[in-house]
């Protein structure tokens, strides 16, 4: 976050401090903060290549169904592979390939691995938790450039 958008923001809230409304000075104060955090994590979105974000929406999907329930890569992966297979034009990417996106978007904090205690399980099938709301998904994909049509309506189609 940068540091001056932080303290314009700080100042924003101390300007309409007063003693009445200091409740109120740290929700206007915390709401900033999330459009702010919400818009960084747009931003990010939107630098994702074609492949992440096909996997950023079977996450979304997969969410949406199960009820936000973890996921791992192999669902993930099940549910690129099952749209691909559906649209000609998409090309399918090896398996290799998607699992490297995989672990960028990881990276990215845009997903988190939900602890398995001591166990050591496989990578993937590790359990994961979509970080982004499905508005973020489609704020990032409604203000990207070049990403397919089929893309951009999978990502606004419901439960696919």
């Amino acid at each position: 976050m940068n540091i001056n958008v932080l303290k314009n923001i700080l100042l924003k809230c101390i300007c309409s401090l007063s003693e009445n409304n200091l409740v109120l000075t740290a929700r206007i104060f915390e709401h900033e903060l999330d459009l702010l955090e919400s818009d960084d994590i747009v931003k990010v979105l939107k630098d994702l290549s074609v492949l992440e974000l096909c996997l950023i929406i079977a996450m979304k999907h997969h969410s949406e169904i199960y009820d936000n329930q973890p996921m791992n890569f192999e669902m993930v992966y099940s549910r690129y592979v099952k749209f691909a297979n559906k649209h000609a034009s998409i090309q399918t990417v090896q398996r290799p390939v998607v699992m490297k996106a995989f672990e960028h978007i990881e990276k990215l904090e845009l997903v988190s691995m939900i602890s398995q205690g001591t166990s050591r399980v496989q990578k993937d099938y590790q359990f994961f938790k979509l970080l982004v709301t499905s508005q973020q998904i489609s704020e990032a994909i409604s203000k990207s450039h070049g990403v397919p049509t089929e893309i951009v309506q999978w990502a606004n189609s419901s439960l696919t």
